[in-house]
């Protein structure tokens, strides 16, 4: 209900009213194990633990018990760090947000998949796979979550946490999509071919061929955002698209002088497509026309290693996030850092 609120308030409230209601949601991420192991002790435990201040704490700390007279050192305001997700006994080896960041999926070492509420930060759902798994990856409309094994790709239904369908291959799968509509899944195999999944009558629908003789693996796999493009990089220097509507048509192939690192991704609109190269001796953002492959303009980035790009919803940004420089957003029109 307090996560309700909060967009809500925030225009033409009384700054008050919005500060105290932003600070319970922080107060009760930051006690919910106390609140939920222990509700009655609220006041002996969970307040005296939260920040200075905290203005929950302003209020209410004078009904703390009295014979509690030795209070515990803490830090005096709000960091950082929204919530700590229970810590795993085994160990992450990957994580996925949903589109509208609801869920949070973490890959365990040991076969299982965790679905996190992150609203309230409990488990919704455990998917267990018999097999280990290396990535998992949400549909645009979360209502499905993909697991990839070696030789094994799952659908799970978000909700419910049941296995839709399994689909096994001979050959090492290294990568996986689903489309916007949730109607498709591709999956990139070792023998260089992308398979294209219906995802509805679980059958298949088309083998597409990187055309390449080089030992390179497909590692990265996205679909633009109407649904009609695939597009799959190469871990040497190359892009394919693929027009997923007419099966017949050659793909696209864009060739980097450089090599790609990090992700790859569509504008909202699909029109570019925007890449992170390694240059000589720093990174670089290149933007190219999804209907050519021609590139339309180049971002230097000096000093920074690159990691992740995203576009922002209008299209006119680009954000960046680089291993030892903070966020960094672009202006896609003339290539400048905001």
């Amino acid at each position: 209900m307090i996560t309700t609120l909060i967009p809500l308030l925030a225009v033409g409230t009384n700054s008050d009213i919005h500060a105290l209601i932003s600070d319970v949601k922080r107060f009760i991420m930051y006690s919910r194990s106390t609140i939920e192991q222990a509700p009655l002790q609220l006041y002996s435990s969970a307040i005296i633990f939260v920040l200075n201040k905290s203005l929950v704490r302003g209020i209410f700390e004078r009904s703390t018990p009295v014979w509690l007279r030795i209070k515990p050192e803490v830090q005096s305001d709000w960091d950082n760090l929204l919530q700590a997700l229970a810590k795993p006994v085994k160990r992450v080896i990957a994580i996925a947000f949903s589109s509208s960041g609801k869920w949070l999926a973490s890959v365990l070492s040991d076969g299982t998949v965790s679905v996190w509420d992150v609203g309230n930060g409990t488990v919704a759902n455990v998917l267990k796979h018999p097999n280990k798994i290396e990535g998992a990856v949400f549909s645009v409309k979360e209502d499905l979550i993909a697991s990839l094994s070696e030789h094994q790709v799952r659908i799970w239904d978000v909700d419910t946490g049941t296995t839709l369908h399994t689909i096994d291959d001979s050959f090492s799968i290294s990568a996986i999509a689903i489309s916007p509509a949730s109607d498709r899944l591709a999956f990139a195999l070792s023998n260089h071919t992308i398979k294209l999944w219906d995802i509805d009558a679980n059958s298949l629908l088309w083998t597409f061929s990187a055309l390449t003789t080089l030992d390179a693996a497909m590692d990265v796999m996205a679909f633009s955002p109407n649904g009609k493009v695939l597009a799959s990089r190469l871990n040497d220097f190359s892009i394919r698209q693929w027009n997923v509507e007419d099966f017949g048509e050659a793909p696209i192939f864009i060739e980097s002088p450089h090599r790609l690192y990090g992700n790859f991704v569509f504008s909202p609109d699909g029109r570019i497509l925007g890449s992170i190269s390694a240059l000589i001796v720093h990174y670089g953002i290149s933007l190219r026309d999804t209907r050519t492959g021609i590139l339309l303009r180049t971002f230097d980035t000096p000093d920074s290693t690159l990691l992740a790009m995203a576009f922002s919803h209008d299209g006119k940004t680009i954000v960046t996030v680089a291993a030892y420089i903070d966020v960094i957003l672009w202006d896609v029109e003339v290539g400048i850092a905001l």
